[in-house]
């Protein structure tokens, strides 16, 4: 059973074997425990005190301070370039319930409005990716892709 674990004396085994069953559970299916001798394989400069890890192709761990930071100032370029001026607004927010995404066209219509109190000050912004940082609303908006896409 790749489940099944050998007792290492600190419990990480048991755990990483769990998390990889979990992951599993959760659709990553090509998510594998390494021991440790595999781990050194694919990262070298990590210390030799590592006792093993699961590796999710695909996945990447990042600065939940600085990625976005970095994909503003990447949008920014981008938009300048494009002649689109800033394509950064401030004083929005998302209106959750008018906001979805299109599976046949593979855009998001993400509404907004302004914060600033005028109800009339609305915008649909069209994108074929979003960053996800509706903050307590983040689970609704993943949701709503994942329906559209069913």
């Amino acid at each position: 059973d790749e489940y099944e674990f050998a007792d290492d004396g600190e419990g990480v085994n048991k755990k990483l074997r769990l998390i990889l069953r979990d992951s599993h559970i959760a659709g990553d299916a090509d998510a594998a425990y390494l021991d440790s001798e595999a781990v050194a394989t694919l990262e070298p400069s990590l210390s030799t005190k590592c006792k093993g890890a699961v590796h999710i192709p695909g996945e990447i761990v990042v600065d939940p301070w600085l990625f976005p930071l970095a994909m503003a100032t990447h949008s920014r370029e981008i938009g300048e370039k494009a002649g689109l001026g800033d394509v950064i607004q401030t004083g929005r927010e998302v209106v959750m319930e008018k906001s979805e995404f299109d599976k046949n066209s593979g855009l998001w219509s993400v509404a907004t409005r302004s914060t600033c109190g005028d109800e009339n000050d609305s915008t649909v912004i069209s994108s074929k990716s979003v960053i996800n940082a509706a903050g307590i609303d983040a689970d609704v908006m993943q949701l709503k892709a994942i329906l559209a896409l069913r």
